[in-house]
């Protein structure tokens, strides 16, 4: 789209495990960030994702990318209170 958003950046916010695992196993790149700087993590991280945020950390996705308001994927788990996002992103 006119954001610069990938089809692994929808499947991040929706929390689409096969997809995500489809896209990652041929070649998509898991650390591309879109205009907003924004990473698939950071996406999974913001709607709470718990699965897809595990899956990209297991698939060595860097965690510590700033977005446009030098928010990490933890910034936004903590923001949107997603605790269970926050302690896998912590445990890494």
């Amino acid at each position: 789209n006119d954001a610069g958003q990938t089809v692994l950046m929808y499947a991040a916010k929706n929390g689409d495990i096969k997809t995500i695992e489809t896209l990652l196993d041929h070649g998509a790149d898991p650390n591309i960030v879109d205009k907003y700087k924004c990473s698939p993590l950071m996406y999974a991280s913001r709607e709470g994702n718990a699965d897809a945020v595990a899956l990209f950390i297991k698939r060595g996705l860097k965690i510590d990318y700033e977005d446009q308001f030098n928010w990490t994927a933890l910034t936004w788990a903590t923001k949107k209170n997603h605790i269970t996002v926050a302690k896998i992103l912590i445990g890494n």
